[in-house]
């Protein structure tokens, strides 16, 4: 549609994060960052400051920093935030609870992970157990809410 190509996007502050280039970083369509963000297909395109894409793309962007100081790398961030299933969260991906505004549930986990990656030489199993225990419990009974 000639008409539909011609529209121009608005300009991203420096203060915003650029949706076309973090659907890139995380090899993810625009389509599906939209839907992830909750907002109609065109808006990663043409409002990239919408308050609700916006704070889908903060929201993931703090946890990818967490989980990259855990990572040996950002590139194994990005795939462990798209694909890995956390059974803390009913086999859920970091992608589908920040999609699903369990962000700071999901950062409370990472943060516990990285305190027991600190001191796992003397932590027991059953430690790691109940700690992914009771944010999983923390996390399903705000989902019955």
């Amino acid at each position: 549609m000639p008409g539909h190509e011609s529209a121009n996007p608005m300009p991203i502050s420096p203060s915003s994060i650029d949706p076309v280039a973090f659907a890139r970083s995380l090899g993810m369509s625009l389509r599906r960052l939209a839907e992830s963000a909750n907002v109609p297909p065109e808006t990663p395109s043409l409002r990239p400051e919408d308050a609700r894409l916006q704070r889908y793309l903060r929201d993931a962007e703090a946890v990818l920093a967490r989980a990259t100081r855990l990572a040996d790398s950002r590139a194994e961030a990005c795939d462990w935030f798209r694909r890995m299933p956390l059974t803390a969260f009913a086999f859920a991906t970091p992608h589908d609870l920040v999609a699903g505004g369990c962000c700071n549930q999901l950062l409370r986990y990472l943060e516990q992970a990285d305190r027991w990656d600190e001191r796992r030489a003397a932590a027991s199993g059953a430690i790691a157990d109940d700690m992914a225990s009771a944010l999983a419990c923390d996390w399903l009974a705000g989902q019955h809410d």
